[in-house]
């Protein structure tokens, strides 16, 4: 997996946050950058469009009711980044309860467009813990000591999920390449 954060799609429109474009302006709470992390996060556990969209807004309308945490964290992104959790954790249990399936969506279609859709299958079987701390690793691009923060687990044990999750994920990932006809080792 790279730190490919163009691997993931960006939000796009935030105007349906606002009821006008003026209210963004005027708030602190939602910038461009915290937003853009907080969406990457939510698709990248989630893998649907609509789902992610849903989670931020969630995530926002949190951070907005208490606007003096957001401002009183040592970290705004990874404040927002741990509401973006369980919010995400939400999403994910109302999907079992509904039994709606996982839709792991495409991007438009490019020269790594099947590459993603193997590292999200691949990402898809790894325990709910292992899949957290890798997107945090490689698609936010988190230090250890800034998951522990998110994840409240200690740095060791941040580093162990790590070493699992990487495990797993190369050998998830090397069935899946093989069964699309792809060899793992030419496409690294």
């Amino acid at each position: 997996m790279s730190n490919n954060y163009e691997a993931w799609p960006a939000l796009g429109s935030t105007d349906y946050l606002f009821a006008t474009r003026s209210e963004m302006a005027e708030e602190d709470i939602v910038q461009p950058d915290r937003l853009d992390d907080v969406y990457r996060y939510c698709f990248a556990r989630l893998g649907s469009r609509e789902d992610a969209e849903d989670a931020v807004m969630e995530v926002f309308m949190a951070a907005n009711a208490r606007p003096d945490r957001l401002r009183d964290a040592s970290d705004p992104r990874l404040y927002l980044i741990g509401i973006a959790r369980r919010k995400v954790v939400d999403v994910l249990r109302r999907r079992r309860r509904d039994r709606r399936p996982t839709c792991l969506e495409r991007s438009e279609p490019t020269d790594g467009a099947e590459r993603r859709e193997v590292v999200r299958q691949a990402l898809a079987t790894l325990p709910e813990n292992q899949r957290e701390v890798l997107v945090l690793k490689y698609v936010q691009e988190l230090s250890v000591q800034e998951i522990a923060r998110v994840v409240r687990k200690s740095p060791q044990a941040v580093n162990s999920l790590l070493q699992r999750g990487r495990a797993a994920f190369r050998h998830g990932a090397v069935g899946l390449f093989e069964g699309n006809g792809a060899r793992w080792r030419d496409e690294q």
